[in-house]
């Protein structure tokens, strides 16, 4: 598993697999009121999940967890 973050766009993505072609992932939107931001399930055609987008990370994953990521991405740089 890989996971990646962006904090320009404040998102995060937990790939489970190692790797994926364009166009095989459907992805399904989830979008949970009063939840501080959103889930983007990504399924292939069989819906085994291939990969999650958090969109609004720095709501939703804790703050030591989104701390970790960062400087993952920045040690990576």
């Amino acid at each position: 598993m890989r996971v990646t973050y962006d904090a320009e766009s404040d998102c995060s993505y937990f790939y489970f697999t190692d790797s994926l072609a364009r166009g095989e992932a459907r992805s399904i939107p989830l979008n949970v009121e009063g939840m501080p931001g959103m889930l983007v399930l990504d399924v292939d055609r069989d819906g085994k999940l291939l990969g999650l987008e958090v969109v609004g990370a720095s709501g939703l994953l804790r703050g030591d967890a989104l701390e970790k990521l960062a400087s993952a991405v920045i040690a990576e740089s």
